[in-house]
């Protein structure tokens, strides 16, 4: 059965998509979410290898609105990750969504006022779904499918029209499927797109449905469906590159001159069929190339495949990379200094504190600290955004947020990533060395004396006592 958890607990930051629901005004609460969400099914391609390697699924349906749209609202979430369309536009401006929590347990609802891109008329409503953390790579060990063997998503469209009437639209076996351009995406790999098979206009009501065939519904998931309660992962900035090298022929290296978490824009123009392939690393060696041996066996490499269409412009959907310099291969020819650009990602906590003094070198700490908080600071708070790990570990979480606390609002990124740890609490009460817990290391001195660590540091440095209440339970087990 779906169940839907409580929201946060009294002066705890409301949910940040909780305002759509509200300005529906069609008493869209938690129970009533979970009411509606129970009524739609679990859809995707039960046909996909679950080995890797294989291209993300297109879903899609189309419906028709008989008058003027007062209000809508879109709950959905998926197993994996997925960025949501309709009538082509994407809803929302969130990447990596939903975000990483202990699938086992629960998943996170996005919540988002999509009033706007709906007109009378016919619809279409779709979604790109990938693996993310559910079914990705994930550790250490190459070892994949963690919680599950598919990506899944789940969707539920409510529109109020001008004349009172109300319209829902659910996922279901009424839906399509089937592949597109994004031929391979993992989080430690990287993606792979070839823009030859790229279909524009997947989403809009005009396009045809050769190609598409029913997608598999899946058993329903057991574990909490909760409205995501911290900020979601947004590009927080554009960064351009300081100097672009040769240090051997054909392979430019892009400078950004700056360790940053996220991906790259791509914009070129290149004859049909020409692959591009873009390497990212931290390092250089002494004769200018990249230096990636710390990666151990993530890939780290987006591929791109030209249509030959005028100039492109592409950004992965369903990956990052910890970076300063990017390799591109395959150009040809010497690149403009825009051909690629650097997209910064992270959870787009509110910054709240600065500082600046006579020291230069000072100062430059002190960047490098922030730089370092929003490279790790991407859904959970990691330990690197670089490698085969990009785990939540505890005892780096639990020493750092005191400076975290400082230099941004990180009051819902740690009541979710409190809900991380607690999802994987022992029954003895010991706490996991890493949250969402995929370790088999419990109960360790430091670590998993995060638990009570984090919701005190929460009530220090914001007086905010509802972590306390909520966590209370769990605190207590781990001391006993």
């Amino acid at each position: 059965m779906h169940k839907l958890g409580g929201g946060a607990g009294q002066g705890c930051p409301a949910p940040f998509f909780s305002t759509a629901a509200r300005a529906m005004n069609c008493n869209d609460s938690p129970r009533a979410m979970a009411a509606t969400l129970r009524r739609a099914l679990w859809i995707g391609d039960k046909k996909r290898n679950s080995s890797g390697g294989q291209p993300c699924p297109y879903l899609r349906t189309l419906c028709r609105i008989n008058g003027e749209v007062k209000s809508a609202v879109l709950h959905w979430t998926a197993l994996g990750l997925a960025e949501v369309r309709i009538n082509a536009t994407k809803v929302g401006d969130a990447m990596l969504a939903p975000g990483w929590s202990d699938f086992r347990k629960r998943v996170q609802v996005m919540s988002c006022d999509v009033t706007g891109l709906l007109r009378p008329g016919p619809n279409r409503l779709g979604a790109i779904i990938a693996d993310g953390w559910y079914c990705g790579t994930l550790g250490w060990n190459g070892q994949r499918n963690h919680y599950g063997t598919h990506p899944q998503f789940l969707a539920v469209l409510r529109i109020e029209l001008a004349h009172g009437d109300t319209i829902t639209i659910q996922t279901g076996p009424d839906w399509e499927m089937r592949s597109g351009a994004v031929l391979e995406s993992d989080i430690y790999h990287g993606e792979t797109h070839d823009a030859r098979r790229e279909t524009p206009g997947w989403c809009l009501p005009s396009e045809r449905s050769k190609g598409w065939h029913p997608v598999h519904v899946f058993p329903p998931y057991e574990g909490l469906l909760e409205l995501k309660v911290n900020e979601p992962t947004r590009v927080t900035e554009t960064v351009t590159a300081r100097q672009v090298t040769e240090p051997a022929p054909g392979r430019f290296v892009f400078d950004f001159g700056q360790n940053l978490t996220g991906v790259c824009r791509l914009r070129v123009q290149a004859r049909r069929g020409k692959i591009l392939t873009l390497r990212f690393a931290e390092m250089l060696n002494r004769d200018g190339t990249l230096y990636r041996e710390n990666l151990r066996t993530a890939r780290a490499t987006d591929r791109y495949i030209c249509s030959g269409r005028g100039v492109e412009e592409w950004t992965p959907r369903f990956t990052f990379h910890g970076f300063r310099y990017v390799e591109i291969e395959g150009l040809g020819k010497r690149p403009k200094p825009d051909t690629l650009q650097a997209l910064v990602l992270h959870t787009d906590m509110r910054p709240t504190g600065s500082f600046r003094c006579s020291n230069a070198d000072v100062n430059q700490l002190n960047q490098n600290i922030r730089w370092g908080l929003r490279g790790n600071f991407l859904d959970v708070p990691t330990d690197c955004p670089q490698r085969d790990e990009r785990l939540g570990w505890t005892g780096d979480a639990q020493v750092f947020m005191g400076t975290a606390a400082f230099h941004y609002d990180i009051r819902a990124f740690f009541h979710k990533w409190m809900r991380d740890l607690v999802d994987g609490q022992r029954e003895d009460g010991a706490f996991p060395d890493v949250a969402p817990a995929l370790l088999p290391w419990f109960g360790n001195a430091a670590w998993a004396d995060a638990g009570i660590i984090c919701p005190w540091k929460i009530f220090w440095h914001y007086g905010d006592r509802s972590i306390l209440r909520q966590f209370y339970p769990a605190m207590v087990r781990w001391i006993g």
